[in-house]
Formats: C-alpha cells, structure tokens, sequence
C-alpha cells in the first residue's frame, strides 16, 4: 500500500512542507549530481525508511512489482555500455558497472517520494502543495489521488485472484477492463457524495 501509514516516529513528525522541500531537493541533487553519488542516495532512503519506522524490505516484499521501475531500464543498459572499469585495482566490465548505479539511482528516484506520501497525511500534502505555489484544484486532484490509491491496489489483487480462481494466466489488458469498470465507479460514487455535502468545484 502506497497510502499514509499512522506510526510513532522522527520522520511521521517533521512537518509536511519541510518533507516536501527535502524530497525536491533530494530529486534535484541525484538530476545535478554524477552517477557514482546513486550509492549514497540508496544509503539515505534506506536510513530513511528505518527513521521512519517502516521496513524497506517488508515494503519490498509486498510491492515487489516496484523493483521492475528500476530495474527494466537498468537491465537495458546492459546492452549499450562497453570496456571496462577498475575499481580499487580490480577490472569489471563497464555495463555490469553502470547498470547497478542505474539500478540505485532510479530505485532512490522512486521510494524516496513514496515515503513521503507513507510518512504523509493526504490533508497535509495538499496543504503543502498549496504552500509551494500548486492552485486549489491540483492540490485536490493530488489528495484524491493518493486516497484512492489503496482502493484500487485492493481492487487488482482481487481481480488477480479472481482470474487465477477460473483457470485463467492473467495479465495487463485482462485487468484493465475490471480497474476502469472500478474507476469510473468510484469516481461517480465520489461526485455524488460531495454533491450531497455542498461541494462546489468552482470556489477551487
């Protein structure tokens, strides 16, 4: 689950425009910075997520699908890098090389932000938002995306379940059908339960 988990710790107390400053930044610095600096980067989200009291790999192994983000493109590079490289007198090959850092620096790329949003109150990162310049309307959009998240993770794993119940080997578009049927759903339930409370969409 990608959506705010409620725990006792350092980083779950930092306020919420500061965490989003420090992911900017974060962000910024592996953009600017070479490629060698990824072995820090992954060293900091790692610190992180133990600051936060919530476990990198028990998070992993939950979300393991995560990994193929960094590590599908890290995979390709293998094909483009030649010769070699010594580190600390030893020869590896330039590809194997690169393609770790690669693997490093996208997998800090992606779980540094995502703990952000674990370590988060939606509330509070559309306050943030806010804080930085972002209008109403995205700040909403962003809330209501982040809560919608865990809805529509539980919804996949049902829908996996369920095709592997009938026999079938499921896959993207066997899945897309039942997350859009959700989508639009939840969506039309949405709209009505804001009607009924006075929402008004023109006043973001």
């Amino acid at each position: 689950m990608f959506s705010f988990q409620k725990k006792i710790s350092l980083v779950h107390q930092i306020d919420a425009r500061a965490k989003l400053a420090f992911v900017l930044l974060i962000i910024s610095l592996q953009i600017i910075l070479p490629l060698e600096y990824s072995i820090f980067f992954f060293a900091l989200t790692a610190f992180l997520f133990h600051l936060s009291s919530i476990s990198l790999a028990g998070f992993i192994r939950k979300n393991y699908f995560l990994l193929f983000l960094p590590l599908a493109p890290s995979l390709v590079r293998l094909f483009f890098e030649k010769g070699t490289i010594s580190i600390f007198g030893v020869f590896f090959p330039k590809a194997i090389y690169a393609s770790f850092l690669n693997f490093l620096f996208l997998f800090s790329l992606v779980f540094i932000p995502l703990l952000f949003s674990l370590t988060t109150p939606p509330s509070k990162i559309s306050e943030a938002l806010r804080f930085f310049g972002l209008s109403k309307r995205l700040s909403f959009a962003f809330s209501l995306a982040f809560l919608s998240i865990p809805f529509f993770l539980r919804k996949l794993r049902k829908s996996i379940i369920a095709q592997k119940c009938r026999g079938c080997s499921y896959h993207i578009f066997g899945l897309l059908l039942p997350l859009l049927h959700a989508c639009f759903k939840k969506a039309k339930k949405l709209s009505l339960s804001l009607a009924a409370r006075g929402f008004d969409a023109s006043s973001l």
